[in-house]
């Protein structure tokens, strides 16, 4: 876990660090026997944050390896604002109440109305070729998580209220793919300088990034 101010992406130093190495699942481990190794990955996440406290001013910032309903549980209660990559097929109401429909998150978040567009340079990576000035369209509000119907590690059985924001481009180069974020997160989006606001959020986590190349180099 590092520390970084959220406007500047000033470092501030390491907070956390759990030296892992990722275990082999025992041979006929049951789902409740899975659900209850201490040693699953998908604890780490938890167990990263637990020695941060209760402060709204804090956001935890993490990437699709986060993403479970027993930590988006875990966020919602821990008193601190988030910022989270969504990865799963999951369902959603509109709004924060269960009114109408259940409908499918990601289907539901490129409907909703757009809330502004911005530009900007896209670097290099594997598998993706760099572009200039590229143009992004941002949408964003309410929702309300529906937990999954086959459980993934202990949580509970209600909705969490939060807000989606989605970041897509716009027409890429031919035979690219555009990029695409999903955010699900507390904070409150209405407006696109709110949707803003949470997207320059989950850019800071590219600087755990670099600080992993820098270790490993």
């Amino acid at each position: 876990m590092l520390a970084v101010v959220a406007d500047a992406g000033e470092v501030l130093g390491l907070v956390d660090q759990i030296l892992h190495h990722r275990d082999d699942a025992p041979e006929k481990e049951t789902l409740t026997e899975k659900h209850d190794r201490k040693t699953r990955e998908s604890l780490l996440w938890i167990h990263g944050g637990q020695h941060l406290p209760v402060d709204i001013k804090l956001i935890d910032v993490s990437d699709q390896g986060s993403d479970t309903f027993e930590f988006l549980e875990h966020e919602c209660n821990s008193g601190r604002r988030f910022v989270i990559r969504d990865c799963k097929v999951r369902k959603v109401y509109a709004g924060h109440e269960p009114i109408g429909p259940r409908r499918y998150l990601k289907e539901y978040a490129h409907g909703l109305p757009e809330l502004g567009r911005f530009t900007m340079d896209v670097q290099p990576q594997r598998g993706r070729k760099a572009r200039q000035n590229a143009e992004f369209v941002v949408r964003g509000g309410p929702v309300l998580v529906c937990p999954p119907h086959a459980k993934s590690g202990h949580h509970g059985d209600d909705p969490l209220p939060m807000y989606v924001v989605t970041v897509v481009e716009v027409d890429p180069p031919a035979g690219e793919k555009a990029i695409h974020w999903m955010l699900l997160t507390n904070e409150r989006v209405r407006t696109y300088a709110d949707a803003y606001r949470v997207v320059g959020w989950y850019e800071k986590r590219w600087i755990v990034e670099e600080y992993h190349k820098a270790q490993k180099t």
